[in-house]
């Protein structure tokens, strides 16, 4: 497994091995780990109170960003239960992927 990470794991792996012989795969530097959805921002649509909070509070805690509002030129996936509704068609008017919750969690 090669694990993506943030542009600041760079300079921290390069400060340390000024110091010391170390690897850049030292778990010390595993902050640095690029978050799954960093840079993604995910509307819903259709989920109950319930699932929208469990919801943001994964996407967030992946580095998402969580938005109520489904925006042409910032959210980046709509998360629907079915092909249907405002939030859904205006999703499929501007090409903005739409998916199941299981995508989030996967």
């Amino acid at each position: 497994e090669i694990p993506c990470m943030l542009p600041k794991w760079v300079d921290e792996v390069w400060r340390v091995s000024n110091n010391e012989l170390v690897t850049a795969v030292d778990p010390r530097f595993s902050i640095h780990r690029c978050p799954a959805l960093l840079g993604v921002t995910v509307s819903v649509s259709q989920l109950n109170r319930a699932d929208k909070d469990l919801l943001r509070r994964t996407v967030e805690m992946h580095g998402g960003v969580y938005s109520g509002v489904l925006e042409m030129e910032t959210t980046t996936v709509l998360v629907c239960t079915s092909p249907d509704g405002d939030k859904y068609n205006h999703a499929k008017k501007w090409n903005i992927p739409c998916v199941t919750s299981q995508w989030v969690f996967d």
